[in-house]
């Protein structure tokens, strides 16, 4: 089972050496990152798409996260607007 990152993580300490890259400063597994379930004993693939920060790289990932491909594309809009920095725009609508 794969899931691909579409977007950078934090690795934790447990994390597989060959999936960390270092970027400024922070352990992440980077965007474009395809994890393997079968080569990386501690990863969650389908939990990963469900939580919107992969999306499945096989079938097998595709069947296990149980999300139709909007529901997936609706959990990657979420974590992009959940991780977005509020406009200048958007923070005047905030004070009404």
């Amino acid at each position: 089972m794969r899931c691909k990152y579409t977007r950078d993580v934090d690795a934790g300490d447990q994390c597989d050496p060959a999936l960390v890259t270092v970027k400024n400063g922070r352990r992440v597994i980077a965007a474009g990152t395809i994890v393997d379930a079968a080569v990386h004993a501690l990863s969650r693939p389908a939990v990963d798409v469900r939580a919107g920060i992969a999306v499945p790289d096989d079938d097998e990932c595709r069947e296990a996260c149980g999300m139709t491909p909007q529901q997936i594309a609706a959990a990657q809009k979420v974590i992009q607007k959940w991780y977005t920095p509020p406009t200048e725009e958007a923070e005047e609508d905030d004070d009404e």
